[in-house]
């Protein structure tokens, strides 16, 4: 097991695997034990949890288990440390965020890869998160290369240039079909574009990417959030729209308006604070 991953409950860790920072886990139902299946990218592994909420992971059909597991760990831990990040964050003066922090205790922001993320966060757009799910699902189903039997890859941008607009449409995605072919023929035609997003500040990053067909403010954000590191992103959804008009009494705001109320309270970390309050906003019974 590969040393320094965090102690997580099972709720934190159904979170992070199945709560819309990425779409590529399931949980193994038919195991009493809380045990996950996945892909990080072309490596799949097997995550369990134990009762002291010790990771244990394994990397599936791969030659050298210790490579791939390390990146997990990658996958999972930030490079900075995870008290100076939370720190960054004004919990002691909002009370409300100081909830959600001890409500979900490990809760964090994964270190996924640009491609993978913007690939998910089109076909995102006004799906929950088990149709974003299925639709990832097809498509590795149809176009992925067998890794080991009952599993297939999540095919690359490079497999998916080469789709039709109806081999888009049978994997579920809908109206975004057209939107997600343009932006296969654009990353595969400027294969560097990601990392010259690196190269970047964060409004240019962000304007940069809404360069592409189907990305708007909220799509953007997301892909700067959980696939260029960017903490400073804060997605805006109806989740955070109503934590911001119920919590923190800002009814009537423009998303603008909202979003620089973030940066200035939030701060350079607002992307992290964004993550507790959507998860706990989720958890929280709605009145009918």
């Amino acid at each position: 097991m590969p040393a320094d991953l965090p102690r997580l409950g099972v709720g934190v860790l159904r979170e992070l695997l199945d709560g819309g920072q990425t779409f590529h886990w399931n949980r193994v139902l038919s195991d009493p034990a809380e045990r996950w299946v996945g892909w990080i990218s072309d490596q799949a592994f097997q995550v369990a949890l134990s009762l002291d909420g010790t990771i244990r992971v394994r990397a599936l059909g791969s030659g050298n288990a210790t490579e791939y597991e390390s990146r997990f760990t990658h996958w999972i831990i930030q490079e900075t440390d995870f008290q100076t990040e939370l720190d960054r964050l004004p919990w002691r003066s909002d009370s409300h965020l100081e909830r959600c922090i001890c409500a979900l205790p490990g809760l964090r922001v994964l270190r996924q890869d640009p491609a993978t993320a913007l690939l998910a966060f089109i076909i995102s757009a006004n799906k929950q998160i088990p149709q974003i799910k299925a639709a990832h699902r097809k498509l590795a189903l149809r176009f992925g290369e067998s890794a080991f039997p009952g599993f297939n890859r999540p095919p690359g941008w490079d497999v998916l240039s080469k789709l039709s607009l109806e081999d888009w449409k049978s994997c579920g995605v809908g109206y975004r079909a057209p939107y997600l072919m343009e932006t296969a023929r654009r990353v595969v035609e400027d294969p560097g574009i990601f990392q010259q997003m690196d190269k970047l500040d964060y409004p240019s990053a962000r304007a940069r990417l809404m360069e592409f067909p189907g990305v708007g403010g909220k799509v953007a954000d997301c892909v700067l959030l959980y696939g260029c590191h960017r903490q400073q992103a804060f997605p805006l959804d109806t989740w955070i729209r109503r934590v911001m008009t119920d919590r923190y009494s800002l009814s009537g705001w423009t998303d603008a308006q909202i979003l620089h109320f973030a940066s200035i309270h939030f701060g350079a970390a607002a992307g992290l604070a964004q993550q507790y309050l959507f998860a706990w906003e989720r958890r929280q019974p709605r009145s009918s």
